[in-house]
């Protein structure tokens, strides 16, 4: 076959392969959404079941199925804690917002009056410019409506819990066949121990992704906490926690994170100065987010993270307008974890270089090469 001919139909079927993948998320979001958010935890359950075993009481090894329940009641105990935060204050929140929005539009009018703006937008207009951005239909825009379908999707993981809890459990049982599978598969020893390496640098690598950015998620939120606490600002603990979760998105999930809360001080009764306490709560919040993203994170990670900022966002418009929300929170840690599996096999490596920030990527395990 001429050669521009096979490079033409390789095109071709991979256009049609990514046409069909995308379709299948899409049509099959309600069963992979909660199946993706399972592998996730079962990584987390892994790493901190692993961590727990390699301890010694008495000089004796913690049994390995106790390390997992204790790992697996952490996980879910954690996530239940974090979603019973998020949805009692979101309809705190919501209850609230009408009175913040009046507030809020009082201050545009101030705003414009100040700068001598012809047209002052109110809120509703600003929400309205958005919706048709973001290609979100509101019936009416308003800062309610802006809470309700930013947290519907949250609400609605909340309600397939069970399912994640079985997928998380079937997961990490397979792990535990996954040696004898692959025993069964190669061909020699030599196929097998090549397997067996390549999946142990994945499983590394994710892992250790997977921790830093959970721990350092953490660290934001907690100081974040703190400053808001003592600044007075409304539902501090719920702002926290959706910065734990927001940080999770490279750019612009600390802008979005810092909006909330430093918006709140415009229009949340009880401030004499309000400008003054917006200007302390902008600079204090993004001291924190800087902090930790620019000197505490690259120091537990070893380097930034190494995705190309072009991919990061193309994959946070697509996965946005794919599963919407969490389709964005769970993008990044999904294009690390294929950064590194391309990156472990010699026909894929191209991809994870062009995905990559400089084009440097992890090496292959050395019996690969």
């Amino acid at each position: 076959m001429n050669p521009q001919n096979n490079t033409i139909l390789n095109l071709f079927a991979a256009f049609a392969f990514a046409s069909l993948f995308v379709y299948v998320l899409v049509i099959g979001q309600r069963i992979l959404i909660p199946f993706v958010i399972a592998l996730l935890i079962a990584y987390f359950i892994s790493a901190i079941a692993d961590s727990i075993a390699n301890f010694r009481v008495l000089r004796i090894p913690i049994f390995k199925p106790f390390a997992l329940l204790f790992s697996f009641a952490i996980v879910f105990g954690a996530l239940y804690i974090v979603g019973d935060v998020i949805i009692e204050n979101a309809n705190r929140v919501a209850a609230q917002a009408p009175a913040y929005e009046k507030s809020l539009d009082q201050r545009l009018i101030e705003i414009g009056t100040f700068l001598k703006m012809e047209e002052i937008p109110s809120v509703t207009d600003i929400l309205a410019e958005i919706s048709g951005l973001t290609n979100t239909t509101w019936k009416d825009p308003n800062i309610a409506a802006l809470f309700q379908t930013l947290f519907a999707q949250v609400t609605g993981i909340a309600g397939n819990m069970l399912a994640i809890l079985v997928y998380t459990a079937f997961l990490i049982y397979e792990r535990q066949t996954i040696p004898l599978k692959i025993a069964a598969m190669a061909k020699d020893n030599a196929q097998r121990e090549k397997i067996e390496a390549t999946l142990r640098v994945i499983s590394d690598h994710v892992r250790r992704y997977l921790a830093v950015k959970s721990l350092a998620s953490s660290l934001v939120a907690m100081l974040s906490y703190v400053v808001m606490l003592i600044i007075g600002i409304d539902f501090a603990l719920f702002w926290a926690v959706l910065t734990f979760l927001l940080n999770f998105i490279p750019y612009l999930g600390s802008i979005v994170a810092v909006m909330f809360p430093i918006t709140l001080t415009l229009v949340q009764p009880g401030f004499e100065d309000p400008l003054t306490t917006f200007v302390i709560t902008l600079i204090a919040l993004i001291g924190c987010q800087q902090l930790v993203g620019s000197f505490i994170e690259p120091r537990l990670m070893g380097r930034t993270l190494n995705l190309s900022p072009l991919m990061i966002l193309l994959s946070l418009a697509i996965w946005w307008s794919i599963w919407g929300v969490i389709g964005m929170l769970i993008s990044i840690p999904i294009m690390v974890i294929l950064v590194i599996i391309f990156s472990q096999f010699e026909t894929t490596r191209p991809i994870a270089v062009m995905m990559s920030q400089r084009g440097q990527i992890s090496p292959m395990p050395h019996n690969q090469r």
